[in-house]
């Protein structure tokens, strides 16, 4: 649930005593919580390393997540975007300002799967076997 909305963040309180989560002002608008109130009910998903990925209102369809297998060709040095071979074809993705950090391990040529939010932004990045 929404407890408090400073300067455009959200800061939201979890059940069950779970670390509470901030919700950046561009996070808000990508998914959808742009027009949110404090009280209102929230979905957050997390990584294995306790990292937000997407976070949804909780009376909407959770949004609808894409993996995408590759090389990694190309990582932007600030971490703004990626570009993979696929079997279709060269791609290119907005990279999550959190998921940013993960790119820092993988080197050009490493064959990875992205998980891709609803606007198409990567949230995730793995090493494939």
């Amino acid at each position: 649930m929404i407890a408090t909305i400073r300067s455009g963040v959200l800061f939201v309180h979890t059940v069950h005593g779970l670390q509470p989560r901030m919700v950046s002002p561009n996070k808000a608008d990508r998914v959808g919580l742009h027009d949110a109130k404090v009280g209102d009910p929230v979905l957050l998903l997390v990584d294995s390393g306790n990292v937000l990925l997407d976070a949804a209102k909780a009376d909407q369809p959770w949004p609808d997540h894409r993996m995408i297998a590759g090389t990694l060709d190309y990582a932007d040095s600030y971490w703004g975007e990626i570009q993979l071979s696929t079997p279709d074809g060269p791609e290119r993705f907005e990279v999550d300002s959190l998921a940013g950090s993960k790119l820092s391990v993988f080197q050009e040529g490493t064959p990875v799967t992205v998980e891709l939010d609803a606007d198409n932004v990567m949230i995730d990045i793995y090493r494939r076997r």
